[in-house]
């Protein structure tokens, strides 16, 4: 998905053979404007969510609950959805207490109740689904807007996350014990990166391994 309204679905497997004429296996229209987000069901097979500049969101699939999934955006809400439903314009649960724009969310591989949210004030937020009145836990140590936040696959206690530069930040959530000594505990900054950041992944088997798309770069 890129400047046209079009999804394009690729078979990779056949892409080495096809090294001149690069054709996709299907094309998922119904958005009237350019996109940028797509999220693949990790659950169920063949579902994908996408999103468009139709109307400015971003979102992500629940990792416990295979109907379930998250979308946040310009209005400042985190809004729960269940693809069950028959009423598409009527959300499960919706939290209105961020006080700037939500650029990212990701949900917790651990637990099916805990997600993060970053925010264009430069703070990440910490949430509760059995509770979207109130924050768990809010990390205030960045000095840019949150562009990316994602959770580890192998550390419940890990979140990464990318700022509005060329940064790329890991840390670990406050224990009771620590709480009162302030922000949560740096871990790591990568500041290797020459440009904006793109997009970033982590990988699914190595613990310690990301890969981070920079602006007019390479990748890293």
């Amino acid at each position: 998905m890129g400047p046209s309204a079009v999804v394009l679905i690729y078979n990779y497997t056949k892409l080495a053979t096809q090294k001149i004429d690069c054709r996709p296996k299907l094309r998922l229209r119904g958005h009237t404007n350019e996109g940028y987000a797509l999220s693949w069901n990790p659950n169920i097979n063949r579902h994908i969510l996408s999103a468009s500049d139709d109307q400015t969101i971003y979102f992500a699939w629940h990792l416990f609950h295979k109907t379930l999934f998250g979308s946040i955006g310009d209005d400042r809400k985190l809004t729960i959805w269940d693809a069950r439903s028959s009423h598409y314009t009527k959300s499960s649960h919706v939290a209105d207490a961020h006080s700037a724009e939500v650029d990212c969310l990701s949900f917790n591989s651990f637990s099916e109740y805990i997600r993060a949210t970053g925010l264009a004030d430069k703070t990440v937020a910490l949430w509760d689904l059995r509770n979207l009145m109130l924050k768990l836990h809010i990390f205030e140590s960045h000095k840019n807007e949150i562009f990316q936040v994602q959770s580890s696959h192998h550390n419940e206690k890990l979140l990464q996350v990318v700022l509005v530069d060329d940064y790329v930040k890991i840390g670990e959530e406050q224990t009771n014990d620590n709480a009162e000594d302030g922000p949560s505990e740096l871990l790591f900054i990568h500041d290797w990166q020459r440009g904006k950041i793109s997009d970033f992944s982590r990988n699914p088997t190595e613990p310690w391994i990301t890969s981070s798309v920079p602006e007019h770069t390479i990748v890293q």
